[in-house]
C-alpha cells in the first residue's frame, strides 16, 4: 500500500559517506560536518529503547502515506496529504478512530491540508489560506478562519502563528492570534517549496525552523529569527553555488541535487531531543543521514550499505520525521508486506520486541508501524 512513498523511504536513507564531529566549544553552536565514514556495526548499536505502535489494519484505515505524525491526549493523528489527502486519528495503541474532516469542497472538508497542530483543545488543520478548526475530544468540525496569505507549514507560538509561506511568498511570517502579520523573515527561498517535511521544531523553551537549502537553524524569538545552529560543511552549498546549481535557468530541485557533486547540504529532515540532533543532508547525489550527540559533542553519519538493519529488517533505516517527549518518532513500512525474518536474526531486543508487537516471525502488514525510539 505504501508503494507511492517507498521512493522517498529509500531516497531519504543515504547511501556512501559519512562524517565525524569534532568537539565544539560550549559557547559555539557549530556542527562540523567531514567527509568520513562509520561502518560495520549494527543499528541496534546506536538504539537505547523502542516503541512500536502497530496501526489499525481496517479497510477504512489504509495509509498511502505519511506526511506529519503527532500524538496528543492518549491520541495519534497523521496527515497524507497527497494521494488521498486525509487526517486520520487512532488512539494511541493504533486502533482506528476516525478521520478529521475528508477530501471535498464541504464545510470542514479540503483537497489540499498542509499542516496540523494541536492549539488548546482544538485540533488546527493548514489549508492554503485558511486554518480549519476541530474539536480535539471527537473530531467535530468548528469553523474556518481565513489568514490572508498562502502557507504551507505553521506552528502555534505563546502568543500567536509562524508560518512558512509558500506561493509567491518565500518568508517566514509572525503573527499574532488573530493571524495579523507582527513581521516577515527570511527572503530567500524556493517558490512552492513545501519541504522539509517538518519545518518548526519545539526544542525545550526554543522554536527553532530551518529551511532545506540553508545550513542554518534558527530560533524564533522576540518576533524575529535569529541563528540557532549552524551545519558547517565541508564543502558548503553556498550562494554562489546555488545559483548555479538552482536559479540558472530555473532549474528544478531534482535537477539541483542530481547536480550537486561533492557539494554538502539540502537538509530535508533536521529533528533533536534532549541528547540528540539528527538530520539528513545530500552528498554525492545521495542523502546521508547524520547523528550526533550534544552530551559527548561528537556524531556520526550512517551508511545504510555497511550498516545492517537488524531493527525492522528494513533495506534501509527507519525513517525518522520529529520528536515527542525526549524521543525520535517515525515509522517503517513493508511493501506489499511480507517479510520473512532470516533465521537466526533476531539477537537483540529491539527486534524480538518488534515480533512480539506483531505477534509472529513473519510480518504481514498492510499499515505502516509507528515507532518511538531513543538513541544512545
Amino acid at each position: 500500500m505504501m508503494n507511492n512513498y517507498n521512493y522517498v523511504l529509500a531516497f531519504i536513507f543515504f547511501i556512501l559517506s559519512c562524517c565525524n564531529v569534532k568537539e565544539v566549544p560550549e559557547n559555539e553552536l557549530v556542527i562540523k560536518v567531514k567527509d568520513d565514514i562509520l561502518d560495520n556495526i549494527n543499528y541496534s548499536e546506536l538504539i537505547s529503547d523502542i516503541e512500536f505502535i502497530k496501526l489499525d489494519e481496517n479497510p477504512d484505515a489504509i495509509i498511502t502515506q505519511i506526511d506529519k505524525i503527532l500524538f496528543h491526549n492518549n491520541k495519534i493523528y497523521i496527515l497524507q496529504r497527497f494521494f488521498n489527502p486525509r487526517v486520520l486519528v487512532f488512539e494511541n495503541n493504533g486502533k482506528y478512530l476516525y478521520d478529521l474532516g475528508k477530501e471535498g469542497d464541504g464545510p470542514g472538508e479540503y483537497m489540499y491540508p498542509y499542516d496540523l497542530l494541536v492549539n488548546n483543545d482544538t485540533i488546527e488543520l493548514l489549508v492554503a489560506n485558511f486554518i480549519y478548526s476541530y474539536k480535539e475530544n471527537n473530531g467535530k468540525y468548528i469553523g474556518s478562519k481565513s489568514i490572508g496569505f498562502p502557507a504551507v507549514r505553521f506552528k502555534k507560538t505563546s502568543d500567536g502563528y509562524v508560518f512558512k509561506c509558500g506561493g509567491d511568498e518565500k518568508e517566514i511570517f509572525i503573527t499574532d492570534n488573530e493571524t495579523n502579520v507582527l513581521s516577515k523573515n527570511m527572503d530567500k527561498g524556493i517558490r512552492n517549496e513545501i519541504n522539509p517535511l517538518i519545518s518548526f521544531h519545539p526544542q525545550n523553551d526554543n522554536l527553532l525552523f530551518h529551511m532545506t537549502l540553508n545550513d542554518t537553524i534558527f530560533q524564533i524569538q522576540n518576533n524575529k529569527l535569529t541563528p540557532f545552529r549552524i551545519i558547517n560543511f565541508e564543502k558548503p552549498l553556498t550562494d554562489e553555488v546555488l545559483n548555479n546549481l538552482y536559479h540558472r535557468n530555473n532549474s528544478s530541485i531534482s535537477e539541483l541535487k542530481k547536480n550537486m557533486g561533492d557539494y554538502m547540504g539540502y537538509l530535508k529532515v533536521y529533528v533533536e531531543n534532549e541528547s540528540h540532533i539528527y538530520f539528513t543532508y545530500m552528498h554525492k547525489n545521495q542523502n546521508i543521514a547524520f547523528l550526533y550527540d550534544k552530551r559527548k559533542k561528537e556524531g556520526w553519519s550512517i551508511d545504510p550499505s555497511e550498516i545492517k538493519n537488524n531493527v525492522t529488517f528494513e533495506g534501509y533505516a527507519p525513517f525518522i520525521m520529529d520528536t515527542y517527549n525526549n524521543t525520535f518518532v517515525g515509522y517503517i513500512s513493508y511493501p506489499h508486506s511480507s517479510i520473512e525474518i532470516p533465521n537466526g536474526e533476531i539477537k537483540n531486543d529491539i527486534s524480538e520486541k518488534l515480533m512480539r508487537e506483531l505477534n509472529s516471525e513473519k510480518i504481514n502488514v498492510d499499515n505502516p508501524i509507528l515507532f518511538k525510539l531513543k538513541f544512545k
